[in-house]
């Protein structure tokens, strides 16, 4: 039986706040330095499932309906803007950082994951591939813990994620 590859988006990586380096490329788990863009695949009979959801600011955690084990893999973009409740941030959050955020190491207003009991910054582009995480995966507004009454705005995400 030969497994197809699912190449599911070319990616441009913001250089700003997220870590990843603009100039690598991946593809089944290869990596290719002279790329510009990022590219994904999935190896696997069967297509990518693909999610799209909005996660709105003031809503706390958002729950996806994406089950996350250490075989799946899975890929998140986000677009839009929101706000903490003092100013408008794109989803890799704003240059301001605040040690009691839900993830103290985010900037403030990032998009932020929950697997389990493990949080991370997710930003406007996250790759996973197999790993200690299992759970629903949850997004969120990296704010203080319970302060989500005055944020406002929200962000679109997709989630592609293995069979």
């Amino acid at each position: 039986m030969r497994i197809k590859s699912w190449i599911v988006a070319p990616v441009l990586f913001s250089a700003i706040g997220c870590g990843v380096n603009s100039s690598v490329k991946v593809t089944n788990n290869a990596i290719n330095s002279n790329a510009n863009a990022q590219t994904y695949a999935f190896d696997s009979n069967e297509p990518p499932s693909i999610k799209t959801l909005v996660v709105p600011a003031n809503a706390g955690w958002v729950k996806t309906g994406v089950e996350i084990d250490n075989r799946r893999k899975f890929m998140i973009r986000a677009d839009g803007d929101w706000s903490t409740g003092k100013e408008n941030c794109p989803p890799i959050g704003c240059t301001t950082h605040d040690q009691k955020n839900i993830v103290p190491e985010a900037g403030s207003g990032a998009l932020i994951a929950i697997v389990g009991t493990e949080k991370f910054f997710v930003g406007d582009r996250y790759i996973f591939e197999n790993g200690p995480l299992a759970g629903e995966l949850l997004l969120s507004i990296n704010d203080l813990p319970n302060a989500f009454a005055d944020n406002k705005g929200s962000v679109e995400v997709t989630i592609w994620y293995s069979p």
